[in-house]
């Protein structure tokens, strides 16, 4: 059952489709509790830790390079895409450290103290944060829709 409730959530992120077209009930899409709400947590955080981010970065980019269903070199282009915007977030969340002395308490601080122009956009929708290491991430714990990115 578990098996399966990942493997649907994953084919509709993959093909595109919004989560409440995957025939997953309401509790199974929520992010927190379920078996599938903790498999969608850990695919979302999957490689974002500074130590793996560049090994799953050339996992997307071989994904994205072999494929020939366009769709599926969209989504691994919007990872790509997503990896950078950490090391990035990294970098100035760093560049804060350095001249303040505390970590920013959110990527909007980087943005009112000049470090970045602007908080980037996530590829799928969701918030950029800045945790308690200074590293960047995403909250998982709001709702969203599981589209590939146009």
């Amino acid at each position: 059952e578990k098996e399966a409730v990942i493997e649907r959530m994953l084919t509709t992120q993959i093909q595109g489709k919004d989560l409440a077209d995957s025939g997953l009930t309401p509790e199974e899409r929520q992010a927190g509790g379920s078996p599938a709400g903790d498999a969608l947590r850990f695919s979302l955080n999957f490689g974002i830790k500074a130590d793996a981010r560049k090994q799953t970065e050339e996992l997307w980019r071989t994904i994205g390079n072999s494929s020939n269903d366009p769709t599926t070199k969209q989504l691994a282009q919007a990872y790509v895409d997503r990896l950078e915007i950490f090391d990035y977030l990294d970098a100035a969340s760093r560049a804060y450290q350095k001249k303040y002395g505390k970590i920013p308490a959110t990527p909007e601080a980087l943005v009112a103290e000049g470090i970045i122009p602007a908080v980037p956009q996530d590829p799928f929708g969701f918030t950029f944060i800045i945790n308690k290491d200074g590293t960047s991430g995403i909250n998982t714990t709001s709702s969203f829709s599981a589209t590939v990115p146009q």
